[in-house]
């Protein structure tokens, strides 16, 4: 009797707690591949928005001429800055209101009192692809800015930014530790769906002792059975991770476009190691 004809005796012998088991595991593995493959696009989801990183820097009112243009190659200069645009406090103003117009149409206030706005430069940053580490980045680069002779202030979201990074470690932490558990889950079901196999067919295993058959003769059967319904439900959740995938990706596919995001799926090598995993 060969290893297939060892499987499909085994598989075919208890047909119902075979398919319970492979259904049970797959939909163990299809959750931590799925955890898996969101786990490994997160720095690509995060890393389309950091394409389009920048800061805004405000100036004293005596900053006007060569001093504005001194200023300027000095934050040019810094490690980190793509480029500078200068906007004057009256652009500042115009955007501003325009943008309470929308919110509040009747308010005409700022139209009859003096402009409050600084000149500034709007300052755009290189994409930066260690996306853990980006607020102590941009943090530093703000820093570099703000003791610069003529900056009065130096914007960028700081608040929003940390929050950010702790949302990517909390939701990578939690990833992990769920795809362990689901993981061991799947394993102590494996076992204990072999320890049910065994007693079920003790007699057989006794009368094969009887006759002098080896530990790895009987034994054989049933891990070449635990092998299969692993392959089987490892095989079925890869399916089901990559059809939910697409489906994804098709459902976003604009936004992703739009916002310069490439999500990517595990390359053969991962797939073999998560078929291994199952086998083992």
């Amino acid at each position: 009797m060969n290893y297939f004809d060892d499987l499909k005796a085994q598989m075919f012998k208890n047909p119902t707690l075979q398919v319970s088991t492979c259904l049970v595991i797959a939909l163990s593995f299809f959750v931590s591949f799925s955890l898996y493959v969101l786990f490994i696009n997160l720095d690509h989801i995060f890393s389309g928005w950091s394409n389009h990183l920048q800061m805004t820097v405000y100036l004293d009112d005596s900053v006007t001429g060569k001093k504005q243009v001194a200023l300027n190659k000095e934050i040019s200069s810094i490690s980190g800055v793509k480029k500078t645009n200068f906007i004057d406090k009256d652009t500042y103003k115009k955007e501003f209101v325009s943008k309470l117009d929308s919110v509040f149409p009747q308010l005409k206030v700022l139209d009859t009192i003096d402009n409050p706005f600084n000149n500034g430069f709007e300052v755009e940053l290189n994409k930066r692809q260690d996306i853990s580490s980006l607020h102590s980045w941009m943090d530093g680069i703000a820093n570099k800015i703000s003791v610069l002779k003529g900056v009065q202030d130096v914007t960028y979201g700081k608040i929003w930014l940390k929050e950010y990074a702790q949302l990517v470690l909390a939701i990578k932490s939690s990833a992990s530790v769920i795809i362990f558990i689901v993981l061991l889950s799947g394993i102590f079901v494996i076992a204990n769906a072999i320890k049910t196999l065994i007693s079920s067919n003790r007699e057989e295993i006794e009368v094969l002792e009887i006759i002098g058959a080896s530990s790895s003769m009987i034994q054989r059967p049933y891990l070449i059975n635990g092998i299969g319904v692993g392959v089987i439900s490892s095989v079925l959740a890869i399916t089901l991770g990559f059809m939910l995938f697409e489906f994804c990706l098709g459902l976003f596919q604009n936004h992703l476009l739009s916002l310069n995001i490439n999500l990517v799926f595990p390359k053969p090598l991962e797939l073999l190691g998560f078929l291994l995993l199952g086998i083992f």
